[in-house]
């Protein structure tokens, strides 16, 4: 890792990539300090409501699930939505994805009336963009 560019955007896509296959490894704890990492450049270069902040937190809000601290992922879910609708005005894929990452935190944590409110929000978005057989949605169901 010495040979990646620290505290650049560029690194900070590396990062992320590296960080996504620790997870696909199940390396959770490195995942963890990679997507960290990939964070902090992000906040350090662009403006706080960038969707690429959001897409950081995302990844480790997923980290956080995996290793079951469900109220810390939730949490960190919660403020990437705050600035992807910042970002997106309310209806972007992006969105629709992380308020289904939102509801199945939710449902781990047996909160299924809340997680509803979120997957129906997901699916509305969802289906601006794409026909009802679509993965992205039959995932969501």
């Amino acid at each position: 890792m010495k040979t990646i560019p620290t505290g650049t955007k560029d690194s900070a896509l590396i990062l992320s990539s590296i960080g996504e296959i620790l997870h696909l490894q199940g390396k959770y704890e490195d995942a963890e300090e990679i997507y960290r990492k990939a964070l902090e450049i992000r906040r350090n270069s662009y403006a706080s409501t960038h969707p690429l902040i959001a897409n950081s937190l995302v990844n480790l809000a997923r980290i956080y699930r995996r290793k079951s601290k469900n109220d810390k992922a939730l949490v960190i879910f919660k403020e990437a939505l705050t600035i992807q609708e910042e970002c997106y005005k309310h209806s972007h894929v992006d969105i629709a994805m992380n308020l289904n990452n939102i509801a199945t935190t939710l449902l781990f944590q047996g909160m299924i009336k809340e997680a509803n409110s979120y997957l129906t929000r997901a699916i509305s978005i969802l289906r601006k963009y794409y026909q009802s057989d679509h993965i992205n949605i039959i995932q969501v169901f």
